[in-house]
């Protein structure tokens, strides 16, 4: 898997005017580790989500610490985007070591 090609797509995602989804545990992976720091999550917050197992179990975790920077943005924004991306997504499956490096 070529992993800058993820992180474009990522950001593409996020400047795109219309709505594209998740499609993949490595884009969930990387645009989870941007809306952590996005959102002034700790070192300790980020080293956690690199040990999760699955996109479910990271959801599951991350999901108040998005919702709430979710509320905080201006609409059609970056951010906003980003975190609707990621409150909304369909993902399912494990976190591999090849993707757990796009928590980066």
């Amino acid at each position: 898997m070529v992993l800058e090609i993820v992180r474009q797509a990522v950001e593409i995602k996020l400047k795109s005017r219309t709505e594209s989804p998740l499609i993949s545990e490595a884009e969930y992976c990387c645009a989870c580790g941007i809306g952590l720091r996005e959102a002034g999550a700790d070192e300790a917050l980020l080293e956690k989500a690199k040990t999760m197992e699955t996109v479910e179990e990271a959801r599951e975790a991350f999901q108040p610490v998005f919702q709430k920077a979710f509320e905080a943005q201006e609409e059609n924004t970056r951010l906003y985007r980003l975190y609707h991306l990621l409150l909304h997504t369909r993902v399912k499956g494990k976190i591999t070591d090849e993707i757990r490096v796009l928590f980066d």
